[in-house]
């Protein structure tokens, strides 16, 4: 399951809306000049608007896109994973030093030897795999 931390912040998506309205408001139309010569020029410059069109709408969606992401980033997102098992999944790791610091004798008894049995405590309170 999906939650937010921050679920005010999702209010932000609004915001995608900003790119859209400056591309709608920011269109121009090309005045319209007529003369013989023009003719030539039509069919270059259609392919040329049809190009220019595409690469306007993938900037938009890129643009959109960025808003949206920043915003869902900014609403903390969580997620509760279950396992196979329907428990929760954990991962344990121990790093345990094995460095002549460890063979310091405390008390009696090798540090290593303390080291190892908080070790076994530890991964016996964690339960099973």
């Amino acid at each position: 399951m999906i939650g937010f931390l921050q679920p005010w912040a999702l209010l932000g998506l609004l915001a995608t809306a900003i790119p859209i309205l400056l591309h709608l408001l920011a269109r121009r139309e090309p005045p319209t000049v007529t003369f013989p010569a023009v003719r030539y020029l039509v069919a270059a410059t259609r392919q040329h608007h049809r190009r220019l069109r595409l690469q306007n709408l993938l900037l938009l969606l890129l643009r959109t896109a960025l808003i949206a992401l920043l915003v869902l980033a900014a609403a903390s997102p969580t997620a509760a994973l279950r396992g196979v098992s329907g428990h929760a999944a954990s991962a344990l790791v121990v790093i345990l030093d094995n460095s002549p610091s460890s063979a310091v004798v405390v008390g009696g008894a090798p540090r290593l030897s303390a080291l190892r049995a908080a070790v076994r405590r530890i991964v016996a309170r964690a339960g099973p795999a």
